[in-house]
């Protein structure tokens, strides 16, 4: 029986799961200088937070990356870029045209998060996009995460979208352990 590299993906897709479900888990809290809580109420936001993500740009950082694969640890680059977009709570999907949308528009705070990495010969490419309402107050759950997994072998994507109290999480990987998958996580809304 073959021990190839290649052959150790049994983990990857509870990695990813794991790694999407890690935004779902972060509260929208900040404090300011004197400690008081900033978290939203309802839709109202501070002029600074309105100030700061609403000019039509993104916030772009860029990281070096120390990334743990196949029991080793391989150096690379992280990106986190963050913006915010009209998004459809019905579709979950970015709006061409928020002012048609009325009441299914929202507006998110989206990070997509880029890593790349080499492990031996092989690339990886990994694209996380996560969209999380900024009202918080009304929109407690981050509404929906997917992540695409490059690399020489083949690729993979998993999305989970939070509908009517449940995450929908569908998976489809080039490994034949993994194939094409559809679950429900049961859960309760953040918050309550």
């Amino acid at each position: 029986m073959s021990t190839h590299p290649m052959r150790k993906h049994v983990g990857l897709f509870g990695f990813l799961v794991i790694i999407a479900l890690i935004p779902l888990s972060l509260n929208m809290r900040s404090k300011d200088k004197e400690g008081e809580d900033n978290r939203l109420v309802g839709s109202e936001l501070s002029p600074e937070f309105k100030d700061y993500w609403y000019q039509g740009k993104a916030e772009v950082s860029s990281y070096e990356l120390e990334q743990s694969h196949y029991g080793e640890v391989h150096p690379g680059e992280a990106i986190l870029i963050f913006v915010t977009e009209d998004f459809s709570k019905a579709a979950q999907i970015k709006l061409d045209y928020p002012d048609e949308a009325g009441s299914d528009a929202v507006s998110v705070l989206k990070l997509n998060l880029v890593k790349k990495f080499q492990t031996g010969i092989y690339d990886y490419s990994i694209l996380q996009s996560t969209f999380t309402p900024v009202d918080v107050q009304n929109h407690p759950n981050t509404l929906k995460v997917t992540t695409s997994t490059q690399e020489w072998c083949g690729h993979t994507f998993t999305q989970l979208n939070w509908q009517k109290g449940k995450y929908k999480l569908q998976s489809h990987s080039y490994f034949e352990s993994e194939g094409d998958q559809k679950l429900q996580i049961d859960c309760q809304p953040a918050g309550r």
